[in-house]
């Protein structure tokens, strides 16, 4: 009877465990961010929670490289895309969990990285 009783607590106690840790994994799923938009269209730019990537999608033929300009409370960057018109560029990668992240996607001259035109409104949204 004691036997019985310890199986059925452990067994209750390793299913319980076990929802705690299938709750406590899909908590830490986090949604994608929304898309931001440089003010002419020739850019656009989307946080990705799996990887904590930064797509950056150069959406016109005009010559110019599409640029993804992000930050966080702790770092910050950006992603160039100068491979033209209908290309994607991956950055990022490896964010510290649980910051914010702020980023808006503009246009550029890849010649000249300190140089980035057409921001519109910042996008964020939570890492995790």
């Amino acid at each position: 009877m004691l036997t019985t009783r310890l199986g059925r607590s452990a067994l209750v106690a390793v299913a319980a465990g076990g929802l705690t840790l299938g709750a406590s994994g899909m908590a830490a799923a986090s949604a994608d961010g929304p898309w931001s938009f440089s003010t002419d269209y020739a850019a656009s730019a989307k946080f990705i929670a799996n990887g904590d990537d930064l797509w950056v999608d150069d959406d016109k033929a005009d010559g110019h490289s599409a640029v993804g300009v992000w930050s966080t409370s702790s770092s910050s960057g950006s992603v160039w895309n100068s491979k033209g018109a209908g290309t994607r560029q991956v950055g990022i990668g490896n964010l510290t969990e649980n910051l914010r992240i702020a980023y808006v996607a503009c246009w550029g001259e890849s010649s000249n990285k300190s140089k980035v035109y057409n921001c519109d409104t910042y996008a964020s949204i939570g890492t995790s």
